[in-house]
């Protein structure tokens, strides 16, 4: 066996152990209203570098998106009346669970989407780099004053 062929034995076996401890064997499944919910039927994940299935997703059926878009409507009025700095603070740590997950949800893009770990780090580098700085420095107005928007059309 080659060098490189070795590596990528390496490689792989390393990958699989990976999604192995992500405790995938049940699929995923789509949050509604706070619980787990899987409605519909299931489809499988297909790693486009093996060719095999690592994984399942709900295949969300009618019943289960009225039952979202429900739960969205009712839970939009609490997230709107939250303090702007209370929701920055949530985005922020947001952003810092992402960064703490790298390794696991750059084995996850690189099994769904079957390029590179270097390039599915990179997606993720590049929005918690992005985001998390912007949303540090945002400086938010206090809750009792008004924002206003002003636009103008182009070419004027």
């Amino acid at each position: 066996m080659t060098n490189s062929n070795t590596n990528a034995t390496a490689l792989e076996s390393e990958r699989t152990l990976k999604l192995r401890t992500a405790k995938l064997e049940d699929g995923f499944y789509n949050i509604i209203a706070g619980e787990r919910s899987i409605t519909g039927g299931r489809l499988a994940v297909i790693d486009p570098a093996t060719g095999q299935s690592w994984a399942t997703v709900p295949d969300i059926d009618r019943d289960g998106l009225e039952r979202a878009i429900s739960a969205a409507r009712k839970a939009f009025p609490t997230w709107s009346s939250t303090p702007y700095r209370a929701r920055k603070t949530v985005l922020i740590e947001m952003v810092h669970v992402i960064e703490q997950h790298m390794e696991e949800l750059s084995t996850l893009l690189t099994a769904e989407h079957g390029h590179p770990a270097a390039s599915a780090k990179w997606e993720i580098e590049w929005v918690t780099k992005l985001y998390g700085p912007a949303l540090d420095q945002m400086d938010l107005p206090d809750e009792e004053s008004e924002m206003e928007q002003r636009r103008r059309p182009d070419g004027e």
